[in-house]
């Protein structure tokens, strides 16, 4: 879902995420947060990760980082 007209600001320091802009504000309205244990029992706040991250592999060549095979 892209950003509408509203006050929300999502920031975001992933500069590899496609919806991330060149302001590190993310362009998506709303994000999905989650984690990478039992999420009815989260109790380690290093393993919550943003759902909604998808690769943008222009920003990476860009960036100069390469893909490892």
């Amino acid at each position: 879902m892209k950003k509408s007209e509203s006050n929300q600001t999502i920031k975001c320091e992933v500069e590899s995420c496609k919806y991330n802009n060149e302001e590190g504000i993310c362009d998506l309205e709303e994000i999905q947060v989650g984690c990478n244990c039992d999420n009815d029992k989260c109790e380690c706040t290093d393993e919550t990760i943003c759902q909604s991250f998808k690769e943008d592999k222009k920003k990476i060549k860009e960036a100069g980082f390469e893909e490892e095979d």
